[in-house]
Order: structure tokens, then sequence, then C-alpha cells
């Protein structure tokens, strides 16, 4: 939800075509044109399943956009009754970081000021609390914060107050500790935080996040997972980047700390950006470091997923990195 333009959509992949629909003047509203909305794309989606032919992007009138996501699937699927998973992506939101494959803190986009975009994010509330007061939400669902930086937002109490008790992953850049984090990964065996790595040295950090603090971040992850009562609630991914933190003294040192927090499972990620340009010849060095480095987990009998690759690339992924392990490389 930007609320800058004011409008909730039912994907966050950074597509700007994808179905989206504007917030009415009522909680009401905006809940039932989405509800509208869900209901046209899953109509159309089941459709072009069963089509024989070829489907043109006139005649996709919303699923023209999901079609580029290496995650949408063409399915006969089922419109659930409740909501079953809550994405808070808000933006404007501040955040400490400067990473420099983020475009959101680069600009003024990344910039909340409230007399421009309080507005917008009161009508995301309402609009919660509507779905909750109409027992919409399932009791069960997933909560996901990935506005900004939860623990500096200017609407942290807020929003921690509604993912209070409940299922919530939260995105964060491990800057600041939070209590009310803590609190949450202790009482629900669900609950994760996920923090973008990205390196395994503080002089690689500096150069991916713009600020040096480091060793503050190791700490705050240290009691995140003191704190966590099920093996899994710290998640670690890693944006493989090409020259900047794709070399041996990170990925060794990325095995080190997951080894620390015993945490057996890193998530290889792709910069949003690099997944929409880069060529063939910078793909093939991409994949190159990818692989290098799913076959150093693996010989450190740790596991890893890859995380907005596509299907040909992961097949391709791992055939470097079984590569690399038959031939004695790692």
């Amino acid at each position: 939800m930007d609320t800058g333009e004011k409008f909730m959509a039912l994907c966050c992949e950074p597509i700007s075509c994808v179905p989206r629909i504007a917030l009415s003047e009522t909680a009401e509203e905006s809940v039932k044109a989405f509800e509208r909305m869900r209901s046209e794309i899953i109509e159309e989606t089941i459709k072009i399943s069963l089509s024989e032919n070829l489907v043109s992007d006139e005649e996709r009138r919303y699923t023209s956009g999901c079609a580029k996501c290496v995650r949408f699937q063409l399915n006969d699927w089922k419109s659930e009754k409740l909501i079953s998973r809550i994405i808070l992506s808000m933006y404007p939101a501040p955040c400490q970081c400067r990473c420099i494959y983020c475009n959101r803190h680069s600009n003024e986009s990344g910039i909340f000021k409230e007399q421009f975009h309080a507005e917008g994010y009161e009508k995301v509330f309402d609009v919660i609390e509507w779905a909750r007061n109409n027992d919409m939400i399932a009791s069960n669902a997933i909560w996901i914060l990935t506005s900004g930086e939860i623990t500096i937002h200017p609407y942290r109490d807020k929003i921690f107050n509604l993912v209070k008790g409940k299922a919530t992953i939260f995105y964060t850049n491990c800057f600041v500790f939070d209590e009310r984090i803590m609190i949450n990964l202790a009482e629900n065996p669900k609950s994760t935080i996920v923090l973008s790595i990205d390196c395994g040295t503080k002089e690689t950090w500096y150069k991916i996040k713009g600020v040096n603090n480091f060793y503050t971040v190791m700490n705050n992850l240290i009691l995140y997972s003191t704190k966590s009562t099920h093996p899994g609630q710290i998640i670690l991914k890693y944006i493989v980047l090409p020259g900047i933190n794709d070399n041996l003294t990170d990925f060794l040192s990325v095995i080190d700390i997951m080894k620390t927090l015993k945490i057996s499972h890193l998530s290889i990620a792709r910069n949003d950006h690099l997944k929409y340009w880069c060529n063939e010849e910078q793909r093939e060095i991409l994949l190159t470091a990818v692989g290098y480095l799913m076959a150093m987990l693996n010989k450190n009998d740790l596991t890893m997923d890859l995380n907005k690759y596509s299907p040909s690339e992961n097949k391709m992924a791992y055939s470097i990195a079984n590569d690399f392990l038959k031939n004695g490389v790692v």
C-alpha cells in the first residue's frame, strides 16, 4: 500500500502494473472493492488456465502484470472466505539503512512526511479494523511487517498493538533491539524475524548498508536468538551482489554467524532490480556466485532456498553448485 497514491495491492512485488485498488472514502467500500477485484482475478486466472490458446495482454485485464512474476501460477484457484495473510508494506516509511540495492530510501519515497501521508496510513488501519470487526480475518492469520524499519516507524506503537499475540513476520534491519518483537517471538512459534544480512564482515556490511554498525546488529541478533523458543524463528537472507559480497571471506563468515546463532538455513535472494534487467553474461556471473555459496552451505550441512529466482535460474544454480561439490572446488 502506497500512502502517497493511497492504494491496496494483492502483491508486494515491485511491478507497477500489479492489480490494485484505490482506497475509498470508507473502510467498508475499500474492503468490498478489494474483494471484488480478488474474485475477478481468480476468475480470470481460472479462465486462462483452462484456455488452449495463447491469451494476449489485452485479454488479461488483471494478470498481465502478474505474468511477469516468477512466482505467479495459473491454476484453478479457490477464493478463501477468510483473510489468512496481511502484509503491511506501507510506504513512505523510514529506515536507517541506505542499502545499495534499495530504491525506496534513495529518494522521496522513503521519507515519511506526516502532513502528507498520515491520512493514507489511517485509512489502511481503518480497513484492517473494519475487516476484523466483520470477522474477515482468520484467527491464525500471518501478519507480515515490511514497512521500512518497524522499530523506528512513526506508527510502530499502533502496528505493534495490531500484531500483539499474533503470528508475525518482522522484516527488520536489527539496528535497534525491540522488546515487543522479542516477546512476540517467545509467545508465537510461527513468528519470525527476517534480516537481509548480505555479508559476513563489517567491511562489506558498510559497503552495502552505508552504516558502520555491524557488531551492534550481530549483538541484537544474538539477543533475539536467545529469546526465541523454536528453531527457524531467525531467518537470514543473503542478496548476492557480484563484485561486492560474492567473495570467500564473506561466505565463510556468514556461515560462521549461522553456526553461532544455531541457524541451519539461509535464504539466497535476488536483487529485485537486477532481476528485471541483467543480461546473460551478468546472469552467468550471478548464478556462478550463487552456486558457489550453495555448495559451501551444503558442505557445512546447512540448507538454503533461492528467493525470487526464476525456475530456469534455480535449475542452473543447483547444477553449478553440484559441479563445484563433485569436482571438489569447495
